[in-house]
């Protein structure tokens, strides 16, 4: 009878522990991308909904190498901004328009999430969250009625709207051919072309 007893215990404190790990990574990884830190936190630690998206680093400018320092313009941080400036450099961008409180919704961003780094910098990542007021522009140019949305905007400014959920296959598909698009603007040999 003891041994059994002292089972089940250490299974309950392995489960524990096992539920305790997968909430602190959940947690720590949404604190990398939302932490009162970032560029899309407002005072108080709310979230604009914005993401991080590929940024030029320090000497590159938007349009790529070869330009000055003095033609830097940084990188909003509102969504809205977000895509005036993709379309004023002539970017590629992916923008996921979604709620916090939608499990599809969810399961989107995290495959965002998962696939966005095979595609940085060609592609910038923009995170609209519907449920915030600052984020109605983008959603009105958008012309966004369902969620979880996907809006494929081109360096050369046209668009592609998908609503719904898409598989990883799907996702890296459109972002393949995006990627594609962006490195012909930039005058560079696609990617697996």
């Amino acid at each position: 009878m003891t041994s059994s007893s002292a089972f089940c215990r250490s299974s309950r404190s392995l489960a524990v522990l096992l539920v305790v790990a997968a909430v602190a990574t959940v947690l720590g990884l949404k604190a990398a991308h939302l932490g009162p830190g970032s560029a899309s936190a407002l005072p108080g630690g709310r979230s604009t909904g914005a993401l991080q998206a590929a940024t030029p680093s320090f000497g590159e400018t938007p349009d790529g190498p070869g330009k000055s320092a003095a033609d830097l313009e940084a990188y909003p941080s509102q969504p809205m901004q977000q895509v005036e400036w993709a379309l004023r450099h002539n970017r590629a961008a992916l923008i996921l328009f979604h709620s916090t409180l939608c499990r599809p919704c969810r399961m989107m961003d995290a495959l965002v999430q998962l696939v966005r780094r095979d595609y940085e910098p060609d592609v910038l990542f923009i995170d609209v969250i519907i449920d915030q007021p600052a984020n109605e522009e983008v959603i009105r140019w958008a012309k966004m009625g369902s969620i979880p949305a996907f809006y494929f905007l081109t360096p050369s400014g046209g668009g592609k709207r998908i609503v719904g959920l898409m598989t990883q296959a799907e996702l890296r598909e459109q972002l393949a051919a995006l990627q594609a698009d962006a490195q012909r603007a930039e005058g560079l040999p696609a990617a697996g072309l």
